[in-house]
């Protein structure tokens, strides 16, 4: 079968959908726009309204998505939401700004358009009234504009990203729960990042054939309004990455979800979540901080406070690719479900230089499924753990008991077997020949016994609580990180 020329030549123009009749295969073109004809525009959004498009003189933030998204033609704009609106050229992209008097509290009635344009920027930070000094408590400044949901309204989502290069900056979202039904499966959250979605296709010019590329989310609070109240109607999640690449989350507060504050589904490779404070997670259902599962090749788990979470601070099930989990403060979680801070399962996973202590069971646990090489736990502190430190589970323990936990302390090798069942190659633990080593002239000998070419780290674990009241709270501890 050949395609004739004149098609050929505008393939990148053409959606061709394949239909079979009869045992025949026909083509349905539908025309998309090509991205060097999309319009871009910058727009103040000055109501905080969630009515139907009208052209009045009010420009919502729905009609500004719906117009960024080449959905709503510029003619179809009164003239006084008009002069709102500038065109520019590519290859700069869209922006949505806000000018309307604060605080700016936009209540959704249902779902908004997903963000398709490529480049777009929503900006919260552009409200005059926002003060990037604002930190008087952390240093994510308060944002002034919120997205929510309308009293009496189940709205599943505050924003859903489909597009590339899109950033979201400076909003608090919250509200935003998953509808009261086994059969809907649609995810819900603050914020969904994925192409792969059930979206409504009349939103949107095209259905993307690709994951999100550059996504950026960054200094939002997700699940946290700006008044720091927990609201009686939790976001189901902060952020779910259902399929991105290269998605970056930075500088949010991400707080009282009632699952993870982040998580992963099919498809995030080389994501960043960078410095980030997430508290309180897990409230009614997945408890875990954030949770990953799908590719997850070339990610970075980094500089985070991980604080009073439900669960695990970072929870691995049955990922494809390794992830760096660097520097982090990780402390007080497991408060519902005893788990381990950081629960690994998977190859080539790189732990290092994290403070994990007051967890309700092990630091770092490494489940067998179905194995689990070359992970890699170096210069992490540990203190004040109800488990191990580091607890790596042998072959059997591979069920779903053992998939918080671990398995506490291997047996002995006191056969061969045990090489091929325990970790390490059962490598036994060093045995010390006292529990206490005292200081003389100065020095201090430790003798024992370990298995040859094995290497014991020694640490210093300082006992108890800080005696400072400010340097208990766990946003003190991050502005001294």
């Amino acid at each position: 079968m050949t395609i004739n020329s004149d098609i050929q030549n505008q393939i990148s123009k053409v959606l061709l959908t394949a239909l079979t009749i009869s045992g025949v295969i026909a083509f349905k073109a539908e025309t998309t726009p090509a991205q060097s004809e999309f319009q871009s525009y910058r727009i103040l959004v000055n109501s905080d309204r969630d009515t139907p498009i009208l052209p009045d003189q009010e420009l919502t933030l729905r009609e500004a998505i719906n117009l960024v998204n080449n959905t709503l033609p510029f003619s179809e704009l009164s003239p006084t939401e008009q002069k709102l609106v500038t065109a520019i050229n590519q290859p700069e992209a869209s922006r949505i700004e806000f000018d309307l008097p604060a605080p700016v509290k936009i209540k959704l009635l249902e779902t908004l358009p997903p963000l398709f344009s490529p480049g777009l920027v929503i900006d919260g930070t552009t409200h005059p009234d926002y003060d990037p000094n604002d930190n008087a408590t952390v240093d994510i400044p308060i944002p002034v504009v919120t997205l929510t949901v309308a009293e009496n309204k189940n709205v599943f989502r505050g924003l859903t990203i489909v597009g590339d290069r899109i950033t979201v900056k400076g909003l608090s979202i919250y509200g935003f729960s998953q509808p009261n039904s086994r059969t809907d499966t649609t995810p819900g959250a603050d914020i969904v990042v994925g192409s792969r979605l059930p979206v409504d296709s009349a939103q949107l010019p095209y259905i993307p054939d690709h994951s999100p590329q550059d996504v950026e989310i960054v200094d939002n609070w997700l699940g946290l309004p700006p008044d720091e109240s927990i609201n009686k109607t939790p976001s189901s999640f902060g952020v779910w990455l259902f399929d991105g690449v290269n998605t970056t989350i930075q500088r949010n507060r991400i707080y009282h979800h009632g699952g993870s504050g982040i998580l992963t589904s099919v498809n995030a490779q080389k994501t960043q979540i960078l410095e980030n404070i997430i508290v309180g997670n897990g409230l009614r259902g997945m408890p875990h901080a954030i949770y990953l599962e799908g590719l997850i090749k070339d990610s970075l788990i980094a500089d985070n406070l991980i604080c009073g979470n439900d669960g695990s601070g970072i929870y691995l099930f049955k990922p494809k690719g390794q992830i760096t989990i660097n520097n982090n403060t990780i402390k007080f979680n497991g408060r519902r479900v005893p788990s381990a801070a950081i629960y690994l399962i998977g190859n080539d996973h790189q732990v290092t230089n994290n403070q994990i202590s007051w967890q309700t069971g092990t630091g770092v646990t490494i489940a067998a499924y179905p194995q689990s090489d070359r992970n890699l736990i170096i210069n992490n502190s540990f203190s004040d753990l109800e488990g191990l430190s580091i607890d790596l589970n042998t072959r059997e323990r591979a069920s779903n008991p053992f998939f918080k936990l671990g398995d506490g302390v291997n047996p002995p090798r006191n056969s061969g077997n045990r090489k091929r069942d325990t970790a390490n190659r059962a490598i036994n633990a060093p045995l010390f020949l006292s529990q206490d080593f005292f200081l003389i002239d100065g020095k201090v000998n430790i003798e024992g016994i370990a298995d040859p070419g094995s290497q014991v780290t020694l640490y210093r674990v300082n006992l108890g609580m800080p005696q400072d009241p400010k340097e208990q709270s766990p946003l003190a501890s991050q502005s001294k990180n």
